[in-house]
């Protein structure tokens, strides 16, 4: 192997240009974020999705756990998407309390799907108190919503060109009427849509005003004025709670609150409030739901992490129902969660590693 020595002379010049930067610094200037970076990527186009199970890997993972679960998880096909995809859904557990989980709504924002299938492969496992949790919970799981827009990598569906998670007062999409009736025939007692924020850093926020990059957020997706006084509105503040509590134990997480929104034509809005089914039926039935969102960044590096974040946020509320130890939070907690702050652009400076 051979050496390459750099010549004194170039060495001395290179620290005297070093030495002349440092010194052009104002030394009054505060820092405005972690100190020693590295900086949050440029804008690189498309993310690298090499490592996103496509719609034909999900159904191909769903229906093999569906049979290695011996009869325990059961697969069903509840309608066809805008090309003909089949749309399923997976229910598990013998208990009274229900709780449906889904993911991919839009089909940008693959992680939960990922995470719904994590969470199946727990409950069939049967390890830890996956038994125990299923003889007080039953799970519908939806791990893909949106198969068409998932295949094209586009937030909305794509025959009919909308946002499926607005579309639950008209009704335009077959996705959306085939899921309100799998709903209303579950009637769950609880509710949780897995989101992303963004896809590159665009997607990535502070914790407040902190310099911490938040990659986990609980959200509402009604106002405080639509839900005050309702039962439900305290439920949906708990598992907001607890969710946070079980992301943060990860490690530099850092668990935010969303900003406040309402939006009674999405999906969760629409369970929360009882609305109307496609032809005008009263489902006589209403789901406390909410949401999570994870930072942007979907690529191979972070990919196991915000599976993780996601898995381990619904086991908090998974134990916390199961033990029926939900009623016991307080809700005005949520608030405590700090709020999400303004978001990162590619000259801050965060871990990348988050």
């Amino acid at each position: 192997m051979s050496i390459v020595r750099t010549p004194t002379r170039v060495v001395a010049l290179a620290a005297a240009v070093l030495l002349a930067l440092a010194i052009a610094v104002p030394v009054s200037a505060e820092p405005t974020s972690v100190p020693g970076g590295p900086y949050a990527p440029e804008a690189q186009g498309e993310p690298n999705r090499s490592s996103n199970l496509s719609f034909e890997e999900i159904e191909e993972e769903l229906l093999h756990l569906e049979q290695r679960s011996r009869g325990a998880l059961d697969v069903e096909q509840v309608g066809t998407s805008g090309e003909g995809r089949p749309l399923y859904t997976a229910k598990i557990g013998d208990g009274d309390t229900r709780m449906w989980i889904q993911g991919r709504i839009h089909g940008d924002e693959p992680y939960g799907a990922e995470a719904s299938l994590e969470l199946l492969k727990r409950l069939i496992a049967g390890g830890g108190n996956a038994g125990d949790v299923l003889e007080e919970i039953t799970f519908m799981v939806v791990p893909i919503y949106n198969p068409d827009g998932s295949e094209e990598y586009q937030r909305g569906d794509v025959v009919e060109g909308i946002d499926l998670n607005r579309d639950w007062v008209d009704f335009q999409a077959t996705e959306s009427r085939a899921f309100w009736y799998a709903w209303q025939d579950f009637r769950p007692h609880y509710a949780i849509d897995i989101h992303h924020q963004g896809m590159n850093h665009q997607g990535a926020y502070y914790e407040g005003d902190s310099n911490r990059m938040s990659t986990f957020s609980v959200g509402i997706s009604l106002s405080e004025d639509s839900l005050d006084g309702d039962h439900r509105y305290d439920a949906i503040r708990q598992m907001g709670v607890v969710a946070a509590e079980a992301a943060g134990k990860r490690g530099n997480v850092n668990p935010t609150r969303y900003f406040p929104i309402d939006i009674p034509e999405g999906v969760v809005s629409a369970m929360l409030l009882g609305s109307p089914g496609p032809e005008g039926e009263d489902p006589d039935w209403e789901t406390a739901g909410m949401f999570f969102e994870s930072r942007g960044g979907i690529d191979q590096k972070s990919r196991g992490y915000l599976i993780g974040q996601n898995t381990d946020a619904l086991w908090g509320v998974i134990d916390a129902v199961a033990a029926d130890e939900l009623d016991d939070v307080d809700p005005d907690a949520y608030w405590d969660i700090p709020p999400r702050g303004a978001a990162i652009t590619p000259s801050d400076k965060f871990p990348q590693e988050y």
